[in-house]
């Protein structure tokens, strides 16, 4: 006899996240300080690091990118996107073409994984003879709210492909687009010829694939630890209530969020800052997140909060001192892109978390890191007085 229970389609996308990721563990949400994507196959087992970042922290910088730099700033994101995408295809280890079962079931697996995490609906079509991938989306995250997604729909989506197709001259258009006032959002991926056959524009981006990837360093020293001051994981504060789920959406304060593999600071920064006053688009557009928020969150203690708040988002072990500021965080995401790069996005975030609650500018400039396979990755940054 049935039960006469159906369910809606975010009700089953959330038991599909559910049962495929968190209760086989393959997505560890309930450690303070930690969230983990769990990936092994017959070669090796990689636990990537993942973070939270706000959707409109990240809408607002693709805005300002093109602003500034027009074309070129197009470019910029595209070229961003299709790296990270190319490395995580790489860490994660996506199956290439030339088996074509294990690399449709590995698509199938992860379309479900993102549609469960980014978007209300998602569907995707393989044409291996003309290696064409399509994806059709909907409320597909930051591209649906800006019109523009060439970082995280167009540039992610080319260098995945790039890795999977062996062959970095496939790209990536968004044909169609919600933000634009399509009725969905629609990628393509495919080689240069499929677009210039059709007469569509495209970006261009073949330096995508020089990544390197030691998996037992890279283990090592992102190591789950025992935290010291962290108290709340990203699970406790969706049991909590504060962070809501709904139809692909993750929320908090009205605020999308969205949940990727953590070298997407890094790679970001590392190309921003070869360009003229790129990074100070980035921390200007974090510090006026981290302002807004702080507004949203309303009147109290920044310390606490962020001792509370960002541990649950993935960023490590927190502990704040006042007055003048100073953070120190333990077990913060590491990649091997990390040496070169001062964490203007995090420093950014919480330099206006504390001046929205403070009521006056504070600026987190001053950094030292370390990393190692005994202690991680830390580092500790402050306010100059």
């Amino acid at each position: 006899m049935g039960t006469g229970i159906t369910m809606s389609m975010k009700d089953k996308m959330l038991w599909w996240f559910v049962k495929n990721i968190i209760m086989p563990r393959n997505e560890i949400i309930d450690i303070p300080g930690f969230i983990v994507l769990r990936i092994s196959d017959k070669t090796r087992k990689v636990n990537l690091r993942e973070i939270l970042l706000p959707e409109n922290l990240i809408s607002e910088f693709e805005k300002n990118i093109i602003k500034k730099y027009g074309f070129f700033g197009k470019q910029l994101l595209y070229s961003i996107g299709k790296k990270f995408g190319y490395r995580f295809a790489l860490v994660s280890n996506y199956p290439k073409v030339n088996n074509e079962d294990a690399f449709s079931h590995f698509s199938y697996f992860l379309v479900r994984y993102l549609e469960s995490i980014y978007a209300k609906k998602l569907e995707h079509f393989i044409d291996f003879k003309d290696k064409i991938f399509t994806i059709k989306a909907k409320n597909w995250i930051v591209c649906s709210k800006n019109g523009l997604g060439y970082m995280l729909f167009d540039g992610v989506g080319a260098g995945m492909l790039s890795y999977a197709f062996n062959d970095v001259s496939m790209e990536g258009v968004q044909i169609k687009c919600q933000g634009r006032g399509d009725e969905n959002c629609e990628l393509v991926c495919a080689p240069p010829e499929y677009f210039r056959n059709k007469k569509i524009q495209f970006l261009m981006e073949k330096e995508c694939s020089n990544f390197e990837f030691n998996a037992f360093k890279y283990n090592k020293i992102n190591a789950i630890r025992n935290v010291h001051y962290a108290s709340n994981s990203f699970r406790k504060i969706i049991d909590a209530g504060f962070v809501k789920y709904s139809e692909g959406t993750i929320n908090i304060k009205d605020e999308r969020l969205l949940l990727i593999e953590a070298s997407i600071m890094y790679i970001l920064e590392n190309d921003l800052k070869k360009v003229k006053k790129g990074l100070d688009v980035l921390w200007d557009v974090s510090f006026e997140w981290g302002v807004k928020f702080a507004e949203k969150a309303g009147k109290q203690d920044p310390a606490k909060f962020i001792m509370d708040f960002f541990p649950a988002l993935g960023f490590g072990d927190i502990y704040v001192t006042k007055r003048p500021w100073k953070v120190f965080v333990n077990y913060f995401p590491w990649t091997e892109l990390a040496e070169g790069c001062d964490l203007v996005m995090f420093r950014g975030m919480l330099s206006g978390i504390i001046s929205g609650m403070e009521g006056r500018k504070v600026e987190l400039k001053k950094i030292r890191k370390s990393s190692s396979y005994a202690d991680g990755f830390s580092f500790s940054v402050g306010e100059q007085i």
